[in-house]
């Protein structure tokens, strides 16, 4: 048990944005501590342990409340952060929680730290975009800048992570098409690319298993190494060294 605590510790320490460390190591505790991104990935956290906890308790798949609150605590810190480590089988957890564990792993750490995914930051903005778009149609009038905290988020800066999302998912389909083409069945296929993009070392169904991707063939590899460096670099990082402008200028 200690030794699992103190890998979960290390697990939910590496989501955590570097700039905070620093702060932190100055004296700027209260920075670290307002930092909304910090707390929202704290609550996500949190939140999916307790979820977790109850889901495999109730299921029977966790055994005892301590066993099933230190898998779930485990898991969710560890897919989140993209570490990857395992305490258990989470792809016989049942479909609802499968599905929750990707979406953790879809959203990734914060913003800055060593772990990929959409990041905290960019989730939280696009369910605040979405939301603002509902109460648009409800109130046309209405004056609803994007906010962070009590900061107004630009344009630019919303035309940016919206720009990372729509590259994201045309990434995942277009990943997903590309690999299938090497004669891989549509869901490993997917499963494959959501792994390597989003840098969690672990997936859901035959690419969870190390073997699936030993039978691959060269080229299919290649791809998804292609993959985990986008995902690692921040999608438009490598995109843009692919631009004949960037070379001409």
């Amino acid at each position: 048990m200690g030794d699992r605590a103190g890998r979960y510790r290390g697990d939910a320490a590496l989501g955590v944005n570097f700039a905070l460390y620093f702060y932190a190591a100055r004296g700027r505790t209260g920075h670290a501590l307002g930092n909304r991104e910090f707390l929202t990935y704290l609550s996500i956290v949190a939140g999916s342990t307790v979820l977790l906890t109850a889901i495999l308790y109730a299921s029977d798949a966790g055994g005892s409340p301590l066993t099933a609150f230190r898998e779930a605590s485990f898991q969710s810190a560890s897919l989140a952060t993209g570490t990857a480590f395992s305490t258990a089988a989470w792809s016989s957890w049942g479909p609802f929680a499968q599905i929750f564990l990707m979406l953790l792993m879809a959203i990734g750490p914060c913003a800055g730290s060593t772990g990929g995914g959409l990041k905290v930051i960019r989730a939280v903005l696009l369910a605040r975009h979405a939301w603002q778009e509902v109460f648009r149609i409800l109130h046309p009038q209405a004056v609803t800048p994007l906010k962070l905290g009590n900061r107004v988020i630009p344009e630019r800066m919303r035309g940016a992570f919206l720009g990372f999302f729509f590259v994201y998912v045309a990434l995942l389909i277009f990943g997903t098409l590309l690999v299938a083409l090497h004669g891989v069945p549509v869901g490993a296929a997917f499963g494959s690319v959501f792994a390597c993009l989003n840098i969690t070392g672990t997936a859901l169904g035959p690419a969870g298993d190390p073997a699936f991707y030993a039978a691959l063939p060269g080229s299919a590899k290649a791809l998804l190494t292609f993959f985990m460096l986008l995902g690692r670099l921040e999608l438009f990082t490598v995109l843009v060294l692919l631009t004949p402008a960037f070379w001409r200028g």
